[in-house]
C-alpha cells in the first residue's frame, strides 16, 4: 500500500518567522537579505483575497511591480471603490478612475475586463 502525501501545510506567521530563522541560521548570508527585506505574504489572508475576484485583481494590479508600489496601488484601488474590492464595486470605476490610481491602460481594461 502507498502511503498518501499530506497537503502542505499553510504559512502561517509563525512559520515563516520560524523558516527565516532556520534559513538565517544556516546560511548567515541571508541575514541581511532578510533584515532588509519585507515579510513573505504567500498564505497570507490579511491581504484582500478573501474571494476569487478580488485575488485575481490584486494579482493584475501587483504584475511586474515592486511590492510596496503594488500595495499602494491596491491601496487605491480600494479607496476608490468604498474598501472592498468587489466586482460590483469596480463596475461603478472607469478605466480613467482606474488609471487615476496609478494603474497601466492595460492593467485597467484587463480589470475592467473580468468586471
Amino acid at each position: 500500500m502507498t502511503q498518501r502525501k499530506s497537503a502542505p501545510s499553510r504559512a502561517t506567521p509563525r512559520r515563516v518567522r520560524d523558516a527565516t530563522r532556520y534559513i538565517a541560521e544556516a546560511d548567515p548570508d541571508f541575514t541581511h537579505i532578510i533584515s532588509t527585506s519585507e515579510p513573505c505574504t504567500i498564505g497570507d489572508r490579511s491581504r484582500d483575497d478573501s474571494t476569487p475576484y478580488s485575488a485575481l485583481v490584486t494579482s493584475v494590479v501587483s504584475q511586474q511591480l515592486s511590492t510596496s508600489i503594488a500595495r499602494l496601488m491596491i491601496q487605491r484601488v480600494r479607496e476608490l471603490t468604498g474598501g472592498d474590492i468587489t466586482a460590483e464595486s469596480m463596475a461603478e470605476l472607469s478605466i480613467d478612475d482606474l488609471r487615476s490610481a496609478g494603474l497601466s491602460g492595460a492593467k485597467a481594461r484587463t480589470i475592467m475586463g473580468l468586471t
